[in-house]
């Protein structure tokens, strides 16, 4: 759906800028983690049942680690990580792993969380291996920076919206006639 006013081309604008530079600062903070893996993001900013709506999306490995942590330091709540149960159940947890901790698998293929093919060589299977893999707190990067962003958007939000009105009304009473 298209804007119906200038203030709401305004604020799409706005909130379409500050996705990008949000969606910038995280895949930079991402890629100081010192991790494998990759990370990805897509935004989209739009008019949603008479609602302008800003959705940002991140995925791959880096992402997940940044914001949920790994091993036994790993977010272990649902609320905390929402995620949580579907990485349980899917192929890319080590069936091996009794608790939190990073162990090491069985020999044979297996996916990581970028969903890429790796290969064990089952010599440390089922050890906990976190000594060679340090685990990683959760970092919860992505709401970080939106948290940060937040008075930078509401300042843009603020000053655009009130040019916009400005200019609206102007245009509104431009060719009124005033009458004493």
């Amino acid at each position: 759906m298209q804007p119906t006013s200038k203030i709401e081309g305004a604020v799409i604008v706005i909130l379409d800028k500050w996705a990008k530079i949000i969606r910038s600062r995280v895949e930079y903070k991402h890629g100081t983690l010192g991790i494998q893996g990759e990370t990805h993001s897509e935004h989209t900013t739009a008019i949603i049942g008479g609602m302008i709506v800003a959705q940002m999306d991140f995925w791959g490995q880096k992402a997940f680690i940044g914001e949920y942590g790994s091993g036994s330091l790993m977010e272990k709540t649902i609320q905390g990580n929402p995620y949580l149960r579907e990485y349980f159940s899917s192929d890319q947890w080590n069936p091996l792993r009794t608790g939190y901790s990073i162990r090491g698998r069985a020999e044979g293929d297996y996916k990581d969380l970028d969903g890429k093919k790796q290969y064990s060589s089952g010599a440390m299977k089922g050890l906990n291996i976190e000594e060679y893999f340090a685990p990683i707190e959760p970092r919860h990067i992505i709401q970080n920076e939106i948290d940060l962003a937040i008075p930078e958007i509401i300042e843009d939000l603020y000053n655009a919206l009130s040019d916009s009105l400005v200019k609206e009304m102007s245009d509104i009473f431009s060719n009124q006639k005033i009458y004493i």
